[in-house]
Formats: C-alpha cells, sequence, structure tokens
C-alpha cells in the first residue's frame, strides 16, 4: 500500500486527468483553463441555463422514473434532463477544449484506461450547475454513465487542513460509522442502508458502528472516541436559507428526551469532523445534502452529497453499489459511477443516478483499502489498436463491418467501441469462471452486468443506424 506524507493512498489510478479551472467573469462568462498530462489551452464558458430551467429539469428527474426506454434511445417526447445535459457539454466543451477532450477520451478509450474529468470551481453559482448530467451528444449518453470517463468536483482553494500520516489496522479494516437521523417515524430506505452495510461488516473488511436516531451529543461522542475512514449520514436534511448564503443547508439530530430536533449547520459539522485526522470520505444520504457536501469536501479527502430529492429506492441501491465497490478496493471515481449505474441497471430511464454529487480533493484518486485483486485483474482493459479494416484489441483481429451508408464515421467508432465492450465481457467471464465453487467478488459480478447491458445497447445502435 502506498501513502503520501497525508495518509492517503497515491497508487497510481487507471485515469488519465483532465483539468478544467473556472475562472474570473469576464464579458458575460467564466474564463477557463484546460490542463491534461500533455496540454494546456485557455477558453471560455457561456450559458444561457437559468435557475428556475434547471430546477424544472431535476424536478423532473421522477418523472422518467417508469420510462423503460434506454439512456441511449432517441426519444420523441422531450427531455429537460437531457436538454440541459447538452447545452452544458456544448457550452464546456466549445472550441479548442472541446477538441482537447474529445481526443483525449479517444485515447483513453484505445489505451484501455479511464478518463477523470475534474472541474474545479471557485463559486456557488458553477457548484450548482447539475454536471453530473453532462450529455455527449456525439455519442447519444450521458458523461456520469459512460464506462470510460469519470466527473468529480473540487474546490479551487486548497484543503483547509493536512491529514496525519495513519497506518491502517493489521487486517486492513475499513472503519465506518454511520449516523441515523429521522423526522417523525422508521424509514424503510434508512433501515435497508444500516442492513446491508451490516452485512458488509460481517466480512473481515469492515468495522461499523451505527447510531440509531442519534442525537448530536451521540455523534460528537462517538467520533471522539473512534478514529473513522468513512463517516456515513443517513436521514433528514434542510434547506435553511441564512442571510449571507441563501442555500445554506443543514443535518437534524434528535434532541435528548424530546420529540425535538436540532439543526446542526456547517460550521459545527465542519469542526466535529475535523477531529478525525483519519478520514477519507463522508456520505451524507439524505436529501438536499449537496450544498452542504462540498463544504465538508473544503476538510474532507472526498464527499458526496445527494442535489435535491432522491428516490427511496434509488438512493438504497446507490448506497449498496459504492460502499461494495469501494470496500472491494475500487478507487472512488470508480464506486460512485458503480453506484450511479446501479440505479440505471435497476431501473433504466430513471434520472435519479444524476443526483449524487461526488467532491475529490485528493490529486491521483484515492480508494478506501487495496483491491482483493490485482490492478491488471481487477481493471479487464486491454491493449486496443486500430487498423482501417480492423479493430485489434488483446491481441485479437476484430475485423471491421462495412457501412453502406453515410454514417461511416458514426459506424466505426461504435464498432470501435463495441469490440472493446465485447472484449472486456469476454476478459470478466474468464475472470469469474476462476471463482469455480466459490462466489466471485461483487464488483465483478456487477461490472459483467454492465458490460452486458453496453454490448447490447451498442448492437442496436448499429443495427438501427440508416
Amino acid at each position: 500500500m502506498l501513502k503520501t506524507s497525508s495518509g492517503l493512498m497515491d497508487a497510481k489510478s487507471p485515469y488519465e486527468e483532465i483539468q478544467i479551472r473556472f475562472g474570473e467573469r469576464v464579458n458575460g462568462g467564466l474564463s477557463l483553463h484546460l490542463q491534461s498530462s500533455s496540454q494546456e489551452l485557455d477558453g471560455m464558458f457561456r450559458t444561457a441555463l437559468k435557475k428556475e430551467e434547471i430546477e424544472r429539469a431535476l424536478a423532473s428527474v421522477d418523472r422518467f422514473s417508469n420510462n423503460w426506454v434506454q439512456r441511449s434511445a432517441q426519444r420523441e417526447t422531450v427531455d429537460p434532463v437531457r436538454e440541459i445535459g447538452t447545452q452544458l457539454f456544448s457550452a464546456l466543451f466549445e472550441g479548442g477544449i472541446g477538441e482537447i477532450y474529445r481526443t483525449a477520451s479517444n485515447q483513453a478509450l484505445s489505451a484501455g484506461t479511464g478518463l477523470r474529468l475534474r472541474l474545479i470551481m471557485r463559486d456557488a453559482a458553477v457548484a450548482r450547475l447539475p454536471w453530473e448530467f453532462l450529455y455527449d451528444p456525439l455519442r447519444r449518453d450521458f458523461v456520469a454513465l459512460s464506462v470510460e470517463t469519470s466527473i468529480v468536483r473540487q474546490w479551487q482553494e486548497p484543503q483547509l487542513r493536512p491529514f496525519r500520516s495513519t497506518e491502517g489496522p493489521p487486517n486492513d479494516r475499513v472503519r465506518i460509522l454511520m449516523v441515523e437521523g429521522r423526522l417523525e417515524q422508521p424509514m424503510p430506505g434508512i433501515a435497508k442502508e444500516i442492513a446491508a452495510l451490516r452485512n458488509m461488516a460481517e466480512s473481515n473488511f469492515v468495522e461499523l458502528k451505527v447510531i440509531e436516531d442519534a442525537s448530536w451529543a451521540q455523534f460528537r461522542l462517538a467520533l471522539e472516541k473512534g478514529e473513522y475512514e468513512v463517516v456515513i449520514f443517513s436521514g433528514s436534511a434542510s434547506v435553511a436559507p441564512l442571510r449571507d448564503i441563501p442555500d445554506a443547508q443543514a443535518l437534524f439530530f434528535r434532541r435528548p428526551k424530546t420529540r425535538d430536533w436540532d439543526g446542526i449547520g456547517r460550521d459545527e459539522l465542519v469542526k466535529a469532523i475535523s477531529r478525525q485526522s483519519g478520514l477519507r470520505l463522508i456520505y451524507l444520504s439524505a436529501c438536499n445534502t449537496d450544498w452542504l457536501a462540498g463544504e465538508l469536501a473544503k476538510v474532507v479527502p472526498a464527499a458526496i452529497g445527494m442535489r435535491g430529492n432522491v428516490a427511496d429506492n434509488a438512493c438504497v441501491a446507490f448506497t449498496t453499489r459504492l460502499l461494495r465497490a469501494a470496500l472491494d478496493g475500487l478507487w472512488l471515481d470508480a464506486a460512485v459511477a458503480h453506484g450511479r449505474r446501479a440505479i440505471d441497471l435497476d431501473e433504466p430511464g430513471n434520472r435519479g443516478w444524476g443526483i449524487p454529487v461526488f467532491y475529490l480533493g485528493v490529486p491521483g484518486g484515492l480508494r478506501l483499502r487495496e483491491p482483493l485483486l490485482s490492478e491488471e485483474v481487477a481493471s479487464g482493459n486491454p491493449q486496443v489498436v486500430e487498423t482501417e479494416d480492423a479493430v485489434i484489441i488483446g491481441g485479437v483481429r476484430l475485423p471491421r463491418r462495412k457501412a453502406a451508408t453515410p454514417n461511416q464515421r458514426r459506424v466505426d467508432e461504435l464498432q470501435t467501441l463495441l469490440a472493446v465492450h465485447q472484449q472486456n465481457l469476454d476478459d470478466l467471464q474468464k475472470q469469474i469462471a476462476n471463482f469455480a465453487g466459490s462466489a466471485p467478488p461483487e464488483f465483478l459480478r456487477v461490472q459483467l452486468q454492465e458490460e452486458e447491458s453496453k454490448v447490447g445497447d451498442l448492437q442496436n445502435q448499429i443495427e438501427t443506424l440508416p
């Protein structure tokens, strides 16, 4: 296990990274600075999206929860989420910045690696934009659901405190504190989240403490007595406008011996959590916690919150898959992507996967523990070489299908994607076959399901092209 002086893992992440830094307001827009491993470029970001338009689109998320149309299929009805995602994508990747992004994305695909898109923000107006819904019109897919690309947020200012170097316990367990809060009555979704965590804790990988119907004093006492890598708050949250912070949010804790609640805001939470020098991730699974997660991301390496309201079943699916992937040793980028895809796979067309927001302040990426399998086996990313008439993947030559339509370029691109995902699918099937007599890791089963879905989707796109 590799550690930096801050105690955070810095083994090489499987992602190539593009950083887009939002700067000063200039001529009705925001200055941009793109930096990749090989290029830098300045640009501008301008969008006509209004706050009301974004709120209407986000409010429509539930409207698609029973729509079983695949996300990349053509739709005759208006899809406000995809519309704002397309506008954001076009505004962000205009001109040369778009060319660099497209080239880096294709190169990452060809090299069998992923691409991390890190959006570095300096003000709340940029943070309020729904970047998780970026929609690529060329690939006809949401970027956050792509198997090739990860989207993370980061604040421009450095984190407010250093992190003490701490070695994990000999059994390499991840210590998790889960705090449950509820307003009036037990909530089935929270009970399912707690049950899933307790099932994970039966393994040797988790040391779990759960505080149900928690008070603020109980929460602080637990933090004082234990050192935790992960803190999860599952329960009630509130938007509490302040004079200078209209989007401020608070968490509710039970007031002892009464039926009342205490609303705990940013400053008190930051003060309590800052005492956890080994904390890597704070996850707020309650509705309306995105602003609060962003504030806590200034004092912890990674934070996840919910933008607006999240459906109960979507939240349980996200939480379960996120934590299983992270505990299997996947990078948090990938674990968050697994959580998003869990919602999409369980209920295709449901846009609840875009509700979680993910802040990552650690250069190079972060994971909670070492992987169960080697990086090579866990990644399953083959080498890809393209020729005029074939795609060679892992040494296997796959001839291109000759397109008798004007859409040659699109067909070629889809065939390349299909070849990569088909090879990934074959590799995953071989890996799972090696676990004969025992259950394979959860993340391998999830990856298999995702690759099967992606292969079928790409085959349908090729067949339906005119």
